[in-house]
């Protein structure tokens, strides 16, 4: 099955600017977990970014991160969705257990 996190607050109260951001997840992964990704959507404006965790190290909390840029501001209270997509995952099979913590948008300066 399919599965999705609603997130209908993101970047409350002011809203992010446009620009470029460190994103960060800290994720744990039981051993056992074979989930190969996830994605966000983030909705206005659209960003989809898939996350590939499947050489994660299981058993112990690991931070992910990539760079994103967003042309456009991000307006107070942007639905902001976390997914475990089936066809995304091919293999995967059974219950499997993921835990995610101190997500983080950290601006990055333009440098000349």
């Amino acid at each position: 099955k399919n599965m999705k996190l609603q997130g209908s607050d993101f970047s409350k109260p002011n809203g992010i600017p446009a620009g470029t951001y460190h994103i960060s997840y800290k994720v744990y992964l039981p051993a056992g977990n074979t989930i190969k990704s996830f994605r966000n959507a983030l909705l206005d404006p659209f960003m989809n970014m898939v996350w590939d965790i499947e050489n994660v190290e299981r058993g112990k909390w690991v931070e992910i991160s990539r760079v994103e840029t967003s042309g456009s501001d991000i307006r107070s209270g942007t639905r902001f969705d976390l997914a475990i997509d089936t066809a995304a995952n091919p293999g995967v099979t059974g219950e499997q257990t993921m835990y995610f913590d101190d997500l983080k948008w950290i601006p990055l300066d333009p440098r000349p």
